[in-house]
């Protein structure tokens, strides 16, 4: 009894010091969600710039100082050219966003474009894990089921084995 109450203790422990080292991590820049935010902007006829701006004040720090350097660069170079350059979280969208506003392609079709890709890729990664998970469960079952198989199956041929060895020892 005292030992399962220490097990619920420390489980409940160990997930406590999880979810508060969660909380202080910082928040990965998410290219998927800032492209949904951009093509909300951009499907409201909101230019790039100005859509750029409205989503800055949406996303985590990280992703505001990737289009604040995206802004300020490009009130000196352009916006294309802004985009185009490396060194930012989301570099492919902003690389798609350039080549869209340079060519005079639909931004807001370009976007959804991202969107559509980069769900698939993320679902192709999810998928990739799942195919794993039964090979890597495959030794804790068999674990788990290899004790109620020697007592249900073994258990009972052993001790019929051993009451007919002891008969024969106590006959003799």
């Amino acid at each position: 009894m005292v030992t399962a109450a220490c097990l619920v203790a420390m489980a409940t422990l160990r997930h406590f010091t999880f979810l508060v080292r969660r909380k202080e991590r910082p928040a990965a820049p998410d290219p998927l969600a800032l492209a949904m935010l951009i093509r909300i902007g951009l499907s409201a006829g909101l230019s790039l710039r100005t859509t750029l701006e409205s989503v800055r004040e949406a996303v985590g720090p990280r992703d505001a100082d990737a289009i604040d350097a995206v802004l300020r660069r490009g009130l000196v170079t352009g916006l294309s050219e802004a985009l185009r350059s490396p060194g930012h979280a989301d570099s492919r969208l902003f690389r798609l966003l350039a080549e869209a506003h340079m060519t005079g392609a639909p931004l807001a079709f370009a976007v959804s474009t991202f969107i559509v890709e980069e769900s698939d890729r993320r679902r192709a990664v999810v998928l990739e894990k799942a195919r794993t998970v039964p090979i890597r469960l495959t030794i804790p079952v068999a674990l788990g089921f290899l004790p109620g198989f020697v007592l249900i199956a073994v258990a009972p041929e052993i001790a019929l084995a051993l009451q007919g060895l002891l008969e024969q020892v106590t006959g003799l």
